[in-house]
């Protein structure tokens, strides 16, 4: 049975802070992010970035495909934000060539969640990159923390056991 937090923050997260291994040791940056895919479809695949290429992090990517993507809930009103859901993957980000089948699908989906990245599409200083998922943490809240293989993300389920401290 799909999660419904863990598919709230699969799909519906604009933003993701992106970790890459730079040269001198972790880098972390804001991305925006879009399913791969419509979120009728599972297993679910992974998240598409819009990236310049002047960025640090899209400098480290080409070096080492590495990285990690954390998803979490915002409330600012709540009183104890590391109580609110947080899902982070590790995995690895490719870059979507400009004549590859899916990148007109892809384009479109991206535009659909962020219409005024279409300036930055004509620039060309852009390119897509998609995040593929190897495994993952879920944090539903205190003592609700589990661990998930790329099978188990891909279909949105919690395993049946927490994880163990």
């Amino acid at each position: 049975m799909m999660h419904p937090t863990l598919h709230a923050l699969s799909y519906g997260q604009p933003q993701a802070a992106l970790g890459t291994l730079s040269p001198d040791g972790p880098h972390v940056s804001m991305v925006l992010v879009v399913p791969d895919q419509p979120d009728t479809d599972l297993p679910f695949g992974g998240w598409l970035m819009h990236l310049s290429h002047l960025s640090p992090h899209t400098r480290y990517l080409a070096n080492d495909a590495r990285a990690g993507l954390l998803l979490a809930h915002i409330d600012p009103t709540a009183a104890d934000p590391q109580a609110l859901p947080r899902l982070s993957v590790q995995g690895t980000v490719t870059l979507v060539q400009y004549d590859a089948a899916m990148y007109p699908t892809y384009r479109a989906r991206y535009l659909a969640r962020f219409p005024h990245a279409q300036q930055l599409f004509a620039l060309g200083g852009f390119a897509l990159y998609r995040f593929s998922p190897q495994h993952a943490r879920y944090i539903g809240g205190y003592g609700q923390a589990y661990r998930l293989s790329a099978d188990q993300l891909g279909m949105l389920q919690l395993p049946a056991e927490r994880e163990q401290g």
